[in-house]
């Protein structure tokens, strides 16, 4: 659990190379934006409510969670959570 720590936070304007290609991260998402933004996306109580318990069991604090939003340069946009970006990192490709 150590190397989470150490990788814990990204940071915006961080290159970092994912399966489809170098990416720049433009936004880092925490778990309070990713609920947010699933409510706009009319997500259901119960999957809001699983999608929690889920960041519960792996991460045991909400406040771990967060999502980085990509920017490719052919400007397509992607996102990976936590738990990409951290094998990303533990690869040596960030």
């Amino acid at each position: 659990m150590q190397l989470f720590y150490k990788y814990r936070k990204p940071k915006e304007g961080e290159i970092v190379m994912t399966e489809y290609g170098r990416a720049r991260i433009s936004r880092i998402l925490l778990y309070n934006d990713v609920i947010e933004e699933m409510r706009q996306d009319r997500k259901s109580h119960k999957e809001i409510e699983h999608f929690d318990l889920r960041i519960k069991h792996f991460l045991r604090k909400k406040s771990r969670y967060f999502e980085c939003e990509l920017i490719y340069p052919d400007d397509e946009v992607g996102r990976i959570d936590w738990s990409e970006y951290l094998a990303i990192k533990n690869k040596g490709n960030g």
